[in-house]
């Protein structure tokens, strides 16, 4: 569970997840084994005393941080960690491994040369909703396209 990136998560976003839940059809699913964390958690993980509020929107930097934060956790992905040390925010090489082989997280930095600094934002749109690259390839999982092919067009837009 990325409680790290959810601690940041705003208030209204938190109860709008919340009302989701509880619209939601109920399943019964019964779970056969209890659920264990068997690391300790750093203090930084437990929730922020107080209340927290997103950014505003007209603010595009503070606001896409907050977006591929807590909302999207695009970083959770795209910043790799050895020994519980994260490399740069968003820098990439992270690898993942499932029935499609074996895939790494692109560096999604302002780097001209090695990230996305070049790219437009229907370029970065488009990869993130259709997994196509800015060349044409098909990006691999497990990035979540499905799941960021309804964004709100106004998403993209702040």
């Amino acid at each position: 569970m990325p409680s790290r990136f959810y601690s940041d998560l705003g208030d209204d976003d938190a109860r709008a997840i919340v009302a989701c839940l509880r619209a939601a059809a109920p399943v019964h699913n019964p779970i056969q084994a209890k659920s264990r964390y068997d690391s300790p958690l750093p203090a930084s993980w437990g929730p922020p005393v107080g209340q927290v509020a997103a950014p505003p929107k007209q603010d595009k930097t503070a606001y896409g941080a907050y977006l591929a934060g807590p909302v999207a956790r695009c970083m959770d992905c795209h910043t790799d960690r050895h020994d519980g040390i994260a490399s740069p925010l968003g820098a990439g090489g992270k690898a993942f491994y499932g029935p499609w082989g074996v895939s790494v997280a692109a560096n999604i930095t302002s780097d001209k040369k090695d990230g996305i600094g070049e790219w437009t934002d229907e370029e970065i749109e488009r990869a993130v909703r259709t997994g196509v690259a800015r060349e044409g390839h098909k990006l691999s999982p497990p990035m979540p396209f499905a799941a960021y092919r309804r964004s709100s067009r106004t998403t993209w837009r702040h």
